[in-house]
């Protein structure tokens, strides 16, 4: 579920996000996200670790994120604001 909540962070609830993740609709990672928020509120040791998670998770999608970004600018390595 971290790695499903970091990358609904970077791409949003894409039909290719929920694909890869087996939620056939968006109804159905709503239902995800309300029973994880049920399971978080009543555990703090577990909203903790999930934190923990999904920070780790987002270190790996968000520099992909920049270099694809950088790549669709020319591939120069520079931000496209350079």
């Amino acid at each position: 579920y971290a790695a499903l909540s970091a990358e609904l962070a970077v791409r949003g609830a894409t039909p290719e996000v929920l694909r890869r993740y087996d939620l056939p609709t968006p109804g159905a990672l709503r239902a995800l996200q309300d029973e994880q928020a049920r399971r978080m509120t009543s555990d703090p040791a577990l909203r903790a670790r999930f934190e923990e998670r999904v920070a780790h998770f987002l270190r790996f999608l968000r520099p992909a994120r920049q270099k694809n970004l950088w790549a669709s600018h020319g591939g120069t390595g520079r931000s496209p604001s350079a």
